[in-house]
């Protein structure tokens, strides 16, 4: 009996001090999480447009931009699209992407490098592997695609902030 109680002893001690030990990591947290104005957002028209891609079919969706534009950097808040490379595309849209969140995939061990070169180097073939683009901010991120033959890339919905572009192929007029 005396030996159950001791055992019941050390595991409260343990539970005590794991509990405390995760108190700065809450307060660290809640001060990021609370803090005003906040670092980033997405705003309700970009909104409008990852609901507008969630009704879509199911597609790989390459979401542009992959960095964040330079120069905006003291400007708080920022929307989302321009603070860092996250996966929010493909969190509010449910949509697969096909690179997102590279911070994550580099922790994960995941080889991301073709993709990473195919994208910056805006290589032809990765309009095979995808249906859509998400372009957020500037449009002219879509400029270096609308060069490959092929492949037509139509504007299927647009707002002030965002936009879908559909990737289909060409088929030549008989």
């Amino acid at each position: 009996a005396k030996l159950i109680e001791n055992g019941r002893a050390v595991a409260i001690s343990i539970a005590v001090v794991i509990v405390l030990l995760t108190i700065p990591n809450a307060i660290d947290s809640y001060r990021i999480f609370a803090s005003f104005p906040p670092h980033s957002y997405i705003s309700d028209t970009e909104m409008k447009t990852l609901e507008h891609l969630r009704a879509l079919p199911s597609g790989t969706v390459l979401a542009l931009p992959i960095n964040p534009v330079p120069g905006h950097e003291n400007q708080l808040p920022r929307p989302l699209y321009n603070m860092y490379d996250t996966a929010y595309v493909a969190a509010f849209s449910g949509q697969q992407t096909y690179l997102n969140d590279l911070v994550q995939l580099r922790l994960t061990g995941i080889d991301y490098q073709k993709r990473l070169e195919s994208v910056k180097t805006a290589k032809c073939e990765t309009l095979n592997e995808i249906e859509y683009f998400y372009v957020a901010g500037d449009q002219a991120q879509l400029i270096p695609w609308q060069k490959c033959q092929g492949k037509s890339i139509q504007k299927i919905f647009t707002n002030d902030e965002s936009s879908i572009y559909l990737v289909t192929t060409e088929t030549p007029n008989q």
